[in-house]
Parts: C-alpha cells; sequence; structure tokens
C-alpha cells in the first residue's frame, strides 16, 4: 500500500510537471520569400523544430508576405524543398523533414483585413493550460519595420502572463545615431525593451560564442596578461573575396563602415575586451559589462580611418542604376585605428579592417602580446620557427586556411584550459606564415559543434538569449563611437583598388593616425577632363573579357599582384608554375616588381613568348631585358629558365635547326603544353606575341612553337601559337601609351583576327582579363561606349 501511494505521488507529480511545461510557439515570417528567409531563416527554422518540437513542445510558422495567398504558398513550398536539407543516414531528420514542411502555412500581410485574418489563425492555436509564445521576424526593409511592427502589436502582441511576444529586427538599425534613435523611440511606443531582439548575426558564430567562456576557463592566466601591460595590439578584421553586386544601391546608401564595423566588428571588440562579470551566464551582468566597455572607446576621427574602393564597383553601380555621382564615395574598404579610454587599455591600439574583394575570405581577432624574451642559445630548434618571439591569441571565426574555425593560441604563451564546447585539434598544413608563426607553433582549439550562425541566433530567439542581440543601450553607443567618422568622411573619395590583393592598401601607425604606406596616384595626377572619364567611359568588359583601367604604375602593381597570388595558390597542389612573358619597355617594369617580391622561385618556369631573330646578348633580345629586370635579382635555378633557342652555335634563327621543335618538345616535357599564366601585349597593328597579321602562323593547327615573319618580311621571329596560348589557365594582355589608343579603339569593332591577331587570343578553358592604362584607353574610346 505504502509503495502504491509513493507510486501515485510521483505520477501525480509528473503529470504536474508535465501540464506546467506544455508549450506551443507561433513564427511569423514577414518576408518569407526574400533572400535572407530563402538562404538562411527557413533552413534555421526546421533546425529549431527538429531539436525542440515534441509532445509538450509544438509550432506553427506561418509566412508572410505582399504577393496573394495561393502564389505564396506555391513560392514558399517551393523554397522550402529546396533549401531544407537533410542527411540520408539522418533518420530523425527526414522524418520531420515534410512535417516541418506541411506546418509552415503561407498568409499574406497587405491589407488591415490580412492582419485581422493572421490573428485568427493565431488565436486558434490557444489551448487552455498550455503558455504561448510568438516570435515576429521581420526580414523586410528597415523602412517598413516601424509600420509593420505597429500592425503586428495590434493584431498579434500577447500580454498573457504565461506567454510573450519577441519583435526581431534584422540590421541595419538607422543610418546614424539620430535615424537609429528615432526608430528605437518608436518601436518603444508599442515594445518594451524585453520584447526587441536586434540580430547580429555574427554573435550567433560558434568561436564568437566561445570568446567569453575561453576568457572565463582561463581567467587566472589570461586576464592578467589582458591588458596595456601585455598587449602591444589587438587586430580585427573581415575580409571577404566577394564584392558587392546585385547590392549597390544598398552600399550606396551605408558603405563598409555602416555594414560591417559600426557593429559586427565592435560587438567583438567588447567581447575581447570588456571586464569579466562573475557569472557570464548573467545576461544583465554581461550586458552592463559590455556597456561600459563601449562606453569607454573613444570616437572615431577622420584622421583615423582610411577608405577604399574595389575598382569595378563604378561600373557594377552603372549597371544597376541611372546616377552613379553618390557611388563614387561609397567605400568598400576601411580601415580605423579605435582606442579605449580606461587604466586597462590605455594606449592599445586596436586596428580594424574590413572590405570587399580582399586577397582571402577571413575573419578573425587578433590579439598580439608584447615580447621581452631574447634567445641566446637553441634558437635554430623546434624547425627553426620563432617560438618565442610572437606570442598571440587568434580567435578565427571564419576558418581561412584552417580546417575548421577555431581558437589559436602561440605554445610560447600557455596551455589553457577548456570550456565545454571546445576540444583541441592537431592540424598540420604546408603553409608556414600563418600570422607569423609556424602551424606548429600553435594550439589549436575548435568548437566540438559548429552550426550556422543563424541556427544560432535562431535557438537563442527561442530560448529568450538575449546576449547573442543588440540591446538598444549597446545600439546607442556603437553609433556614439562611428557616427562622427561617417559624417566626416561622407565627401571622401576613397582609394581605388584592384581586386583580390592590391598592395596599395596596406599601411602603418603614424603617430595617432592611419596613414597608407603607398601615397595616392591614380586620381592626382590626372587632369579633371581625365579624372571624370575614368568614372563614366569605362565598362567592366573588353571583348568579352575583364576589364582593368587604372593609372600605370598602379596597373602594374595590379598584375604583379595577380600574379604573385595565382603562383603561391598553384604551388600548393601542383609544385610548379609555368610563366611565359613577352617583351618591351612595359613588361620590363613589371619584371622588377616581380623581383621585389616574395615567390617560390624554385618553383618558377620562365618561358618566352616570342623572341627576335638576334643574339640573346642583344639589347633587342626580349631574353636580354628578362635577365636584367629579373633573372639575375632572383635566386632561380638555371633549369627552370627557358630561352627561345633563337641563337644555337653561331646561327640565328635557321629553321633547318628545327629549334622551334626544340622548345617544343622543352615545353612538353616540362610543361604538358599547360601554361599557368601567358603574359601578351598589342601592337598597334593588333599582332600579340610574334603573331603578325595575316601571316601563315595564324592558321597554324598542329604546331605550338614556330617561326614567323614581320610585315615587311625582313624580320624573322619565333613565337608561340594560338595552339599553345590558348591553352592557358591565366592569360592577361598589357596595353600602355596613348600610341595604342588607336588600335584598342579598332579592335572593338572588328571580329577578323587575320587582321588584328589579338582576336584570335580564345582561352579554352581558361580565363583572359586586359590590363589597359589611361593613356591607352582615353580619349576616343568613350564614344564607342556612349
Amino acid at each position: 500500500m505504502r509503495t502504491y501511494f509513493m507510486c501515485m505521488i510521483v505520477l501525480f507529480g509528473i503529470t504536474e510537471t508535465v501540464n506546467i511545461i506544455r508549450h506551443h510557439t507561433d513564427v511569423v515570417l514577414v518576408g518569407a520569400q526574400g533572400d535572407l528567409s530563402r538562404k538562411y531563416l527557413w533552413n534555421s527554422f526546421f533546425r529549431l523544430y527538429l531539436k525542440y518540437s515534441s509532445t509538450n513542445s509544438t509550432f506553427r510558422f506561418f509566412g508572410c508576405g505582399r504577393i496573394p495567398s495561393k502564389e505564396g504558398q506555391k513560392i514558399t513550398n517551393e523554397i522550402l524543398q529546396d533549401r531544407i536539407k537533410c542527411d540520408k543516414n539522418d533518420v530523425n531528420c527526414v522524418a520531420k523533414r515534410q512535417t516541418f514542411i506541411n506546418v509552415v502555412k503561407y498568409l499574406p500581410v497587405k491589407t488591415e483585413q490580412d492582419f485581422e485574418d493572421l490573428d485568427k489563425e493565431l488565436d486558434s492555436s490557444k489551448t487552455d493550460g498550455v503558455s504561448t509564445g510568438r516570435i515576429l521576424y521581420l526580414a523586410i526593409p528597415p523602412s517598413a519595420y516601424v509600420d509593420t511592427s505597429y500592425k503586428l502589436y495590434n493584431c498579434c502582441y500577447h500580454a498573457n502572463q504565461n506567454s510573450w511576444t519577441r519583435l526581431v529586427l534584422e540590421k541595419p538599425f538607422g543610418s546614424d545615431q539620430a535615424s537609429s534613435q528615432k526608430m528605437a523611440a518608436d518601436i518603444y511606443k508599442y515594445y518594451v525593451e524585453e520584447d526587441i531582439f536586434r540580430v547580429d548575426h555574427y554573435l550567433g558564430k560558434s568561436v564568437v560564442k566561445e570568446i567569453l567562456p575561453f576568457r572565463l576557463a582561463n581567467i587566472e592566466k589570461l586576464e592578467y596578461l589582458l591588458n596595456n601591460k601585455h598587449v602591444e595590439r589587438i587586430e580585427i578584421a573581415m575580409k571577404e573575396t566577394i564584392g558587392v553586386k546585385g547590392r549597390i544601391d544598398f552600399y550606396d546608401q551605408y558603405g563598409v563602415v555602416r555594414d560591417v564595423m559600426q557593429n559586427h566588428l565592435t560587438e567583438l571588440l567588447a567581447l575581447i575586451t570588456m571586464d569579466l562579470p562573475i557569472d557570464i551566464t548573467d545576461q544583465k551582468a554581461v550586458e552592463q559589462k559590455r556597456l561600459e566597455l563601449l562606453g569607454s572607446v573613444e570616437k572615431v576621427e577622420s584622421k583615423k580611418i582610411l577608405l577604399g574602393q574595389y575598382s569595378q564597383y563604378i561600373h557594377q553601380a552603372a549597371e544597376e542604376k541611372d546616377n552613379t555621382s553618390q557611388s563614387m564615395k561609397t567605400p568598400t574598404y576601411a580601415s580605423a585605428l579605435l582606442k579605449i579610454c580606461s587604466s586597462r587599455w590605455h594606449g592599445v591600439p586596436i586596428v580594424m579592417v574590413a572590405g570587399k574583394h580582399l586577397d582571402e575570405r577571413s575573419s578573425f581577432i587578433r590579439v598580439l602580446f608584447k615580447n621581452d624574451r631574447f634567445c641566446v642559445s637553441g634558437c635554430n630548434k623546434l624547425n627553426g620557427s620563432n617560438y618565442d618571439n610572437v606570442r598571440q591569441i587568434i580567435f578565427q571565426i571564419n576558418p581561412n586556411e584552417l580546417p575548421s574555425p577555431g581558437i589559436l593560441i602561440s605554445k610560447s604563451l600557455f596551455k589553457p584550459y577548456l570550456p565545454v564546447a571546445l576540444k583541441e585539434l592537431a592540424i598540420s598544413t604546408g603553409h608556414t606564415g600563418l600570422y607569423g608563426q609556424s602551424i606548429n607553433d600553435f594550439h589549436f582549439y575548435i568548437p566540438i559543434e559548429d552550426p550556422d550562425a543563424y541556427t544560432a541566433v535562431i535557438e537563442d530567439l527561442y530560448l529568450g538569449i538575449k546576449t547573442g542581440f543588440v540591446s538598444t543601450g549597446r545600439l546607442s553607443k556603437l553609433w556614439h563611437i562611428w557616427s562622427q567618422a561617417i559624417e566626416e568622411t561622407a565627401l571622401v573619395e576613397p582609394r581605388k583598388y584592384i581586386e583580390g590583393g592590391d598592395q596599395s592598401l596596406n599601411f602603418f601607425i603614424a603617430s595617432d593616425k592611419l596613414q597608407f604606406i603607398r601615397p595616392s596616384i591614380v586620381v592626382e595626377d590626372l587632369d579633371a577632363d581625365l579624372k571624370q572619364m575614368k568614372y563614366n567611359s569605362i565598362p567592366a568588359t573588353y571583348l568579352g573579357h575583364p576589364l582593368i583601367v587604372i593609372e600605370q604604375s598602379d596597373l602594374l602593381q595590379a598584375l604583379a599582384n595577380h600574379i604573385h597570388s595565382l603562383v603561391w595558390q598553384t604551388i600548393q597542389s601542383k609544385q610548379s608554375f609555368h610563366l611565359a612573358v613577352s617583351g618591351g619597355k612595359t613588361p620590363g617594369k613589371l619584371f622588377k616588381l616581380l623581383s621585389q617580391m616574395q615567390l617560390p622561385w624554385q618553383y618558377i618556369h620562365l618561358w618566352l613568348v616570342d623572341e627576335r631573330c638576334v643574339s640573346l646578348a642583344e639589347e633587342d633580345s626580349n631574353f636580354n631585358l628578362l635577365h636584367s629586370e629579373l633573372i639575375k635579382h632572383v635566386d632561380i635555378p638555371y633549369l627552370n629558365i627557358h630561352p627561345m633557342p633563337v641563337d644555337t652555335l653561331g646561327q640565328i634563327c635557321n629553321e633547318a635547326d628545327q629549334s622551334d621543335q626544340a622548345y617544343e618538345d622543352s615545353l612538353n616535357y616540362f610543361s604538358k603544353f599547360k601554361l599557368n599564366y601567358v603574359l601578351l601585349g598589342i601592337g598597334t597593328d593588333g599582332h600579340t606575341a610574334s603573331l603578325m597579321p595575316n601571316s601563315d602562323s595564324l592558321k597554324e593547327k598542329h604546331k605550338f612553337v614556330t617561326f614567323t615573319k614581320t610585315q615587311n618580311l625582313k624580320l624573322k621571329r619565333m613565337t608561340m601559337t594560338y595552339n599553345l596560348i590558348n591553352n592557358a589557365q591565366h592569360i592577361s594582355v598589357l596595353v600602355t601609351g596613348s600610341h595604342k589608343n588607336k588600335i584598342v579603339m579598332e579592335l572593338l569593332e572588328s571580329k577578323n583576327h587575320l587582321k588584328y591577331p589579338i582576336l584570335g587570343i580564345k582561352p579554352i578553358k581558361g580565363n583572359m582579363t586586359f590590363y589597359i592604362d589611361f593613356h591607352a584607353w582615353l580619349p576616343k574610346i568613350v564614344d564607342i561606349y556612349s
């Protein structure tokens, strides 16, 4: 009897507990067919449903938009079928996928009646004894936030004791402090702070969520070091390799500072420099420490910020909008110097970098520590790494070259304790220059789970965890830091840079400001007419291929950077790089730039595209130029240098010697006729390499190298043919000087490669880019494109 009685108590206890925890959640996603919803939100809501749906925790999902019901449901279903994916071995996911799709209902929200119908749908889920929550997610333009949130408040706001409502907003939250404050005040008319969840998806990234737990786990060692006595500087970066094509209008309104620095990067700054609260799970305590830190960050002044714009931006703007005057001032790159006015951080420079079309996709926080250690003995051990010379911690938010996002900490610093969500990963890589250290010099720790950032954001939203969202108070302080710099630089013309790793963006800290290492010469050296034409007349392509038009010195630097980047990319997998070059005065300047770069010359093979029939020692020889400007200045193996054999046993271009066939044989042996990079030029008659107009070499179907003659039939040359050049992976055509303007214009009006041999350069599987300086491009070319 006693046992039975106790069982009844337990059973009744369980029943009572079940009644208490029963919960239903309605999700209203406004903008259900938009880009954000399509790419991230629907899949993230499915992951929430997958993890939390049960008998006692139920969900309904409403996709809302302005299109009619039937069409909207069809489009929504198509999005769900396309974006909701399951591993075939994940039985639970496969089982719930279609169930989730079935519970998603589309409702239009265009008229007052539509909102009333939405209210009725939501009320139909009310059940006695069940607590309810409503997520009102606005994935719509910010200009519609206030009006839509007001209508949702009138129809859908929960005010019951056992219920909650959460209004979710996506950035941008205004364009400056005034507009941000007005938006907040308007929303405050209906919602309280507890209801408002402003999304910064970067705070949902796995490594970012581990910053505070990692600091707490190592509080005794790390907190002792995180101050101005030990930290040399802090770097916070968000670098991307893509541009903003298709989003030009948005970027013209906001630019990279508003888009990235004022929010993502400054939030990261707060997490790495704030004082730790006693309990990092105490949301109010964490928020208070964040506010204190942000309140001590000095306003950014214009002298502490550098701006840039990638070269194709203005062309893309011209394709997307009629008036590009505002586009000329839009920054797609920025670097900034910040200071914290506190006893802990006084004097420590904090450098932020963000930009589009840069050399890599990488986001990180790097804390570089001061070093007072000197090596006397055993300095060459540890594989030659500077084990004791660099001490740093890197929170690698996007993996870049690493196998996973994670935390890197120099072994010379200390071996950390790990929070429960991290594990150590042993890695090795051929890349030896990871933040100035060998990968072997780091401990590397990665998240045990690495969900998509929006999946983490949606889960925190459902659970009511606000540390990953932007409060009104924090938003105000973020704008306070950046508003002055944004206003002061609004009319500043950004420095133009070439996509993919332009070294002209490199800068240094000069006293209390930032300064580019290389002075700008692109704009200042041009007269007013040329400067105006620069923006209004340059298309994105030329003869169907990407076009870069800038001042000659920057053009050559961009070309050198491109070669540098491709060399390092290629040798990671193939251990060799075959570069074929043309001769001439301008390529000679390029060779000089390449000689000054850090390149793995032991893996690079140098070939000539063509050669004059002269002794290789003569001044007119292309090889002589290559040797004097490049080869003699670098440590390249003798066997990697391949001059064209036009001078054999004292005989110059003796066709009976079949020296053209000998060069073919060398190409086949070393490269299998697959050149990685070919540099060409264009003659005033349209020839390229030594493929001359109307010459027999243009019709060559079998040979890769042949002899040819100039038009006057007096000067013989050796040249690569279309068969070889068009098989290359990358082809660049360099054109400089006003004397080339006429041919640049004529080529646009012809398709005859026999008359203009450059028109026969058509990569089979590779790509081709034209590098043309302003003087070769202007002025008559303007009329062709007008």
